[in-house]
C-alpha cells in the first residue's frame, strides 16, 4: 500500500516531505473507487477498510518528516480540548473521536474562511450536512438512526465552541445556577466523566419549565411528575417501547433533578402545609427528635436524615392515634403492624434499619 500511495505522489508530482493530509483523503478516495469497479460494491466495513489501508501509509510518512500529522497543523484550541477530555473522558477511544470530529470542523471552517472564534450556528448545520453528503456517497443510504447519528456528529463540534465561546449556543447564554451545580458536583467528589451528564439532565428539565413558564422556585413535586411523564412519551414516540427498567429510567432522571433543588431552593422536597394541630405537633415532635439524635446523641446528618424520616412514616401511619395521650399508651400490637405494613418486599438487612430507626423514636419518646 505504501508503494501504490508512492506511485501516486509521483504521478502528481509530490514530493514526501509535502505530503498534506488533503493527499492521503484524495489517495484513499481513489483506492475507494477502484474498489468500487473491481468489487461491484463498497467495502463491508469502511472504517475498517480506511484503517487497513492508512496504517502502512502513516508509518512511511512517520519515517520522512518525523512526525505525522505535521506539527504545523496543532491548533491552540485542539490542544485545550485534548487536556480537557482526559480529565473528563475516561475512553481514549472516545477521546480520539472527539479530536478526530473536531479537526474536521476546523478544516470546514477553513474551507468557509471561518475563524473558531467567529463560529455560528449555521457553520455547525453546514458542517453536519455536508458529513451527512459524505455519508451517502459512502454508503448509499442515510443512517439508521439519523438523529442519534447527528448527536455523535455534533456532540464534540458542541464541546470545543463551548471551550471557545465559554457557552453555545451563542443566544443562550449559560444559567448561573448551573454553573453552581457544576461546581457543587464537583465539590461533592463526583467523576468529572458523569458530571456532564447530570448536568445536561437539568438543563432540558429548565427547558421543560420554560415551556410551561413556570420559575424554579415555584416547582412541585407534580411538575417534576409530568415532566417524567413528557420524557416517557418521548422515549416510547422514539423506541417503541417502554424502558428495559423503568425504575432505572426514573432515577436516572428524578437523581440530578432532586439535588440541583436541594441547592437552588435549600429544601427537597418542600414541606407540606400544615392542614391542623395534629400536623403542627407532628412538625414540632419531628424538630424535638432531631434536636435530640444531633445535641444529645452527637449522630451524623445521614442519621439524622434517615431517622427523622423513618419517624415521620410512622407518625403518618398512626393518623389520629399520633397525638400526646396514644403514643404515651402505644401497645405493642401497633408496633407489629406498623413493622408489618413497612416491611413488605423489604430485603432483610433494610428491615433490620427500619427497625433500628423505630427503637431509636420510641427511646426518645
Amino acid at each position: 500500500m505504501a508503494r501504490n500511495f508512492l506511485s501516486f505522489l509521483s504521478n502528481r508530482s509530490i514530493t514526501l516531505e509535502t505530503v498534506a493530509p488533503a493527499d492521503v483523503t484524495a489517495f484513499l478516495d481513489q483506492e475507494f473507487r477502484r474498489y468500487r469497479r473491481k468489487h461491484g460494491r463498497p467495502p463491508a466495513n469502511v472504517a475498517d477498510w480506511r484503517c487497513g489501508l492508512t496504517s502502512g501509509i502513516h508509518c512511511r510518512l512517520r519515517l520522512v518528516p518525523g512526525e505525522w500529522p505535521p506539527a504545523g497543523l496543532v491548533q491552540p484550541w485542539l490542544e485545550r480540548l485534548k487536556e480537557q477530555l482526559q480529565r473528563e473522558l475516561a475512553l481514549p477511544t472516545t477521546r480520539a473521536v472527539y479530536l478526530r470530529r473536531c479537526r474536521e470542523f476546523l478544516r470546514h471552517l477553513e474551507r468557509r474562511g471561518t475563524y473558531i472564534e467567529d463560529a455560528r450556528a449555521s457553520d455547525v448545520i453546514s458542517f453536519t450536512r455536508a458529513k451527512l453528503t459524505a455519508y451517502w456517497k459512502r454508503h448509499h443510504r442515510f443512517p439508521r438512526n439519523l438523529r442519534l447519528w447527528q448527536n455523535g456528529v455534533e456532540s464534540p463540534v458542541r464541546r470545543v465552541l463551548r471551550l471557545v465561546h465559554g457557552y453555545w449556543p451563542p443566544d443562550r447564554p449559560p444559567d448561573p445556577s448551573l454553573e453552581r451545580f457544576r461546581q457543587h458536583l464537583t465539590e461533592q467528589r463526583f467523576r468529572p466523566a458523569v458530571i456532564p451528564a447530570k448536568i445536561s439532565e437539568v438543563r432540558v428539565f429548565l427547558r421543560f419549565l420554560r415551556s410551561r413558564s413556570i420559575v424554579v422556585e415555584a416547582v412541585t413535586p407534580e411538575d417534576i411528575t409530568s415532566y417524567l411523564e413528557s420524557r416517557l412519551a418521548e422515549f416510547q414516540r422514539k423506541h417503541k417501547r417502554h424502558p428495559s427498567n423503568l425504575t432505572l429510567w426514573r432515577s436516572k432522571r428524578t437523581g440530578p433533578i432532586r439535588r440541583y433543588l436541594q441547592l437552588v431552593r435549600g429544601q427537597w422536597p418542600p414541606e407540606k402545609p400544615m392542614a391542623g394541630e395534629l400536623d403542627v405537633f407532628r412538625r414540632q415532635l419531628c424538630a424535638s427528635y432531631e434536636r435530640w439524635l444531633t445535641d444529645v446523641r452527637g449522630l451524623s446528618q445521614a442519621t439524622l436524615r434517615k431517622n427523622g424520616h423513618a419517624a415521620k412514616v410512622f407518625l403518618e401511619w398512626l393518623g389520629d392515634r399520633g397525638i400526646p395521650p396514644s403514643l404515651r399508651n402505644l401497645p405493642v400490637a401497633d408496633l407489629d403492624a406498623f413493622l408489618a405494613w413497612r416491611n413488605q418486599g423489604l430485603r432483610r438487612a433494610t428491615r433490620c434499619g427500619v427497625v433500628h430507626c423505630l427503637r431509636s423514636f420510641l427511646r426518645f419518646l
